[in-house]
């Protein structure tokens, strides 16, 4: 009897539903229309059927407060990563306990001279919860990396290397413990970028859109030509778009896991209800969605034979290790640039108190 009921279980499988969304909630007035789109997104959650919400770019307070008071019974357990000067913009809704959570900052985000990027203000990192799905453990992974903003000349794209090799260490440390392990967010990084290529390979993950579609074109996420809020010369740069909102996922000792089923399954326009005078998208960026199929091959793994053995691309290794060796020493030049611009700004402050004292110098031997 107790054989047959292990048989069963290993012959049952689960299926998680997993929901991943850059929302664009920058605050003064930066995002458009972000009230009205915080509440049609909470509006949609407070009624969606998915296991586990990772959101990105839930910078205030307040539109989290919006979401999860209107997801409350919905999704029961919640957490915001709050890091940061201005905060992470990244949180995780669950209908399943949420059993631990911690955040790792990135070491490398941006530069705090480049204001109006912003991304060195924000506690940029990988916000990680351990969740309870049935009777299987979660490691649920969210981050937002480091944005483009040119790919001509991608300053950030080392920023983003680094980042990415963070993350998959972090992955492949406790994928050892888990039996799933998810890792979600805006990577800001396309399919054949060295960034992606590191999370696959050292990280060990699985791209649910490749695995359920079989086909690298389709599911752009950031640019789409019916996207309200994409720009016109970001139609002609990228007519379809760009896929970089990822739900990734490696499976744990004895567990067989498989992406059935990735979408983006948002409409094109928020409901009528919440912009009758215009047609408004829900952000700029597409949501994913995806259900993975969980089942246990094997009751009894032994974790010292899980000591992952991942397929390192080592050419792609190499690229990067180049790129961050050039990125290194153009830092030393703007390094040196900057001192020297801080130099001459001394010495010419230094100047003005010069002429002070000479003027009250002067006033003194008058008298």
């Amino acid at each position: 009897l107790l054989d047959s009921l292990l048989q069963e279980r290993l012959e049952m499988a689960e299926e998680l539903s997993v929901f991943t969304f850059n929302i664009w909630g920058l605050g003064c007035g930066l995002s458009a229309d972000l009230g009205v789109r915080v509440k049609a997104i909470a509006a949609y959650l407070s009624t969606a059927d998915y296991d586990i919400v990772l959101l990105q770019e839930v910078w205030m307070s307040n539109d989290y407060k919006t979401i999860r008071e209107a997801t409350r019974e919905n999704y029961p357990h919640a957490h915001f990563f709050d890091q940061g000067i201005v905060g992470s913009g990244t949180c995780v809704l669950s209908k399943h306990v949420i059993q631990a959570s911690t955040f790792h900052e990135f070491s490398l985000n941006g530069y705090p001279h480049a204001i109006s990027h912003g991304d060195w203000f924000a506690g940029k990192g990988l916000g990680f919860c351990r969740i309870l799905y049935k009777d299987m453990l979660l490691n649920v992974f969210v981050s937002h990396l480091h944005a483009e903003y040119c790919r001509v000349k991608d300053v950030y794209l080392a920023h983003r290397i680094m980042q990415s090799l963070e993350s998959a260490q972090w992955i492949r440390l406790g994928a050892c413990s888990a039996d799933l392990t998810l890792y979600c967010g805006d990577m800001n990084t396309e399919p054949s970028d060295v960034p992606y290529s590191i999370l696959r390979g050292i990280g060990g993950l699985e791209d649910s859109w490749l695995n359920a579609h079989k086909a690298e074109k389709g599911g752009e996420t950031c640019a789409t030509p019916f996207n309200s809020y994409t720009l016109d010369w970001e139609k002609t740069e990228f007519p379809t778009g760009k896929r970089i909102d990822y739900v990734l996922y490696s499976a744990g000792p004895g567990i067989k896991a498989k992406a059935v089923d990735c979408k983006l399954p948002l409409t094109k326009y928020v409901p009528a209800t919440f912009s009758p005078s215009k047609q408004i998208s829900y952000s700029d960026h597409e949501a994913v969605t995806a259900t993975i199929k969980l089942q246990r091959t094997n009751s009894d793994v032994d974790l010292r034979q899980r000591e992952m053995d991942f397929p390192e691309d080592t050419a792609r290794l190499m690229e990067a290790a180049k790129i961050i060796d050039s990125a290194s020493k153009g830092m030393v030049f703007h390094a040196a640039f900057y001192l020297g611009i801080t130099l001459v700004c001394l010495l010419l402050f230094s100047f003005s108190f010069n002429g002070f004292f000479l003027t009250e110098s002067r006033d003194r031997k008058s008298v």
